[in-house]
């Protein structure tokens, strides 16, 4: 799989949501559900980004294999 700026763009986003929401405090209920969302969006859209790259790839193969 290649590894693209795009993706690395993605996982710092990912990352950066996840550190935002672990460092909240718990007491703070509306920003924490705020940051779960967008930690979860942001996991989801590198996921999602990294499947489109491995069906890609797996279409190459197919083509290549023919």
């Amino acid at each position: 799989m290649r590894i693209t700026d795009d993706l690395l763009a993605k996982a710092e986003e990912f990352r950066q949501a996840q550190a935002e929401y672990f460092e909240l405090p718990a007491s703070d209920s509306e920003r924490l559900s705020v940051a779960r969302r967008q930690w979860q969006r942001a996991a989801c859209d590198f996921a999602a980004m990294v499947l489109e790259l491995l069906d890609d790839e797996a279409l190459t193969k197919q083509g290549t294999a023919s």
